[in-house]
């Protein structure tokens, strides 16, 4: 059988690793949160749990899931960088709206009034987070869709609706999580002068 390896490197990465913006409140805390609302799937949680990392927001969790956090296929999804997600975990939706993160909030959904393309990330004020939350593999939003009609519901692009359905749930989360990354770390690199 073949094993998982670390690939970490002792020396840095590659010049296009450098000089990356970490995007935190001005209190230092986590601005981007990635939340997954009731997944089904361990491979899509442990791999937003490892983008997650990688753009340094914070990943929430909302039960019940469709899988134990313990099974090792959501580890080995998340290589062995799983133990540094340390997901926030929350009971239900009120549960989440409660204690979770506060700030702008975008559900993503395949019936948004909103795409992704028009959302300005760079235009949010510093100090609020922005939460992005995905539904389930199996029915998206679709059980709390009478609860979410006042949020912010953002749609991915897709092209060939005829056949296309959506994308898969970590790939659709890494793109927004991308795309707000980019915008706001863009900003960041322009000069004073220049904006």
């Amino acid at each position: 059988p073949h094993r998982l390896r670390s690939r970490r490197r002792a020396g840095p990465f590659g010049i296009g690793t450098q000089g990356v913006e970490k995007v935190t409140t001005p209190s230092g805390s986590p601005r981007l949160h990635c939340v997954f609302y009731t997944p089904k799937i361990h491979w899509n949680t442990g791999n937003i749990g490892r983008t997650c990392l990688g753009f340094g927001a914070q990943l929430h969790l909302i039960e019940p899931l469709g899988f134990s956090l313990d099974e090792k296929q959501v580890r080995r999804a998340g290589l062995d960088y799983w133990e540094s997600v340390n997901p926030t975990i929350y009971k239900d939706w009120d549960d989440f709206l409660e204690h979770g993160p506060q700030g702008q909030r975008l559900l993503f959904t395949k019936y948004g009034s909103e795409s992704l393309l028009d959302v300005d990330f760079a235009a949010i004020p510093p100090e609020e987070n922005i939460v992005l939350v995905f539904g389930n593999e199996e029915c998206g939003l679709t059980d709390i869709k009478e609860r979410i009609q006042d949020e912010r519901l953002c749609g991915l692009p897709m092209l060939n609706t005829d056949i296309f359905r959506s994308f898969n749930l970590s790939t659709s989360a890494s793109i927004a999580l991308w795309e707000a990354y980019s915008q706001i770390t863009r900003q960041a690199r322009v000069p004073d002068g220049a904006k």
